[in-house]
């Protein structure tokens, strides 16, 4: 029997090779999966690379739409302030209406920019007229359309002459129709404005009133009577036919006697502990406060009631609150 020592001394050659034969194979298995890997690597590393450039490309087209937008948002902030001022231009100011009536008010608190409710009045020796509108919509469509319906009131009562309350409606609306018909008649169903025009008549004592879609209040020894809308029509100045049938109320007043003209944006304001609607009985509270109040600084607390009313909710309309002692 051959002893180990003798069978690794006589092939220890062989068995050299062997195992040189071995390490060979496990370098070349070795560098294979290697060469794979590397391989495998390279490919991960071109697609990787291939999305950073195509996210780098996307971010600098997003960047680019971004500085674009923010550029066209500032022109259109620019040219509706430039029509702000153009609407303030037109506006009286709550400075010539304190000239005519002494004992006054005006709450005026635009949605946005610029605002589709607007006043307009005139005086006369013994005559004062005042009217508040609200027009369809708030922002530029809304301003564009109160400053027309400005420029019509100056033309139809200060030109012409037309003092009686109703006529002064219907006038307007027949050349209010007659401008948007002009302009696009497709879309003049969407367009609308309600109304209150009030004329205090200082030697006789009396006010005659029409209003279209909006109430009138007049507080009188305390108490707040609510003169309910002339007309209501879901064409509000635009329906010609019911304005042109109906005729302007009149009633007379004490010396004490105080009127509020006011849209609708303070009395549909949601707010309140449930998120509802101040409605027309809340608002008649609100004015029940203003009785015994200096009317001067009236615009001062209803500023403030609105705003607590409606808390963190966004304000939902354009605002517009009037008042003056007759």
């Amino acid at each position: 029997m051959i002893k180990m020592s003798e069978f690794l001394k006589e092939n220890h050659e062989l068995l050299q090779l062997i195992l040189l034969v071995g390490l060979i194979t496990a370098l070349l298995v070795l560098f294979f999966f290697s060469f794979k890997y590397v391989r495998k690597l390279r490919k991960h590393k071109q697609l990787f690379g291939w999305q950073v450039d195509w996210a780098e490309e996307q971010w600098d087209i997003v960047e680019k739409q971004r500085l674009i937008i923010e550029q066209k948002q500032s022109q259109i902030i620019d040219s509706i302030n430039f029509a702000r001022k153009i609407q303030s231009s037109i506006l009286q100011s709550k400075n010539e209406f304190s000239e005519v009536f002494q004992k006054s008010f005006i709450l005026y608190l635009p949605k946005d920019i610029v605002s589709g409710d607007f006043y307009w009045f005139h005086s006369t020796e013994n005559i004062k007229l005042v009217v508040v509108a609200d027009c369809t919509g708030h922002g530029v469509p809304g301003g564009f359309l109160s400053m027309i319906g400005c420029t019509l009131l100056n033309e139809i009562v200060i030109h012409n002459q037309v003092l009686d309350p109703s006529k002064i409606a219907l006038e307007l609306s027949k050349k209010l129709s007659r401008i948007i018909r002009k302009a696009d008649s497709d879309d003049f169903s969407d367009e609308g404005m309600d109304i209150s025009i009030v004329l205090c008549d200082a030697s006789s004592k009396t006010i005659d009133y029409f209003s279209v879609n909006q109430s009138i209040f007049l507080i009188d020894g305390g108490t707040v009577n609510k003169l309910s809308p002339s007309i209501i029509s879901l064409q509000g100045i635009f329906d010609d036919e019911l304005i042109s049938s109906t005729k302007s109320a009149n009633m007379s007043y004490s010396e004490n006697s105080f009127v509020c003209l006011s849209t609708d944006g303070f009395i549909d304001q949601i707010g309140g502990g449930f998120n509802k609607k101040l409605k027309l009985k809340g608002f008649e509270r609100v004015l029940s406060s203003l009785v015994d109040s200096n009317l001067d600084s009236s615009d001062t607390f209803l500023n403030n009631e609105f705003s607590n009313w409606k808390g963190e909710n966004i304000q939902t309309d354009d605002v517009l609150v009037l008042g003056f002692r007759l």
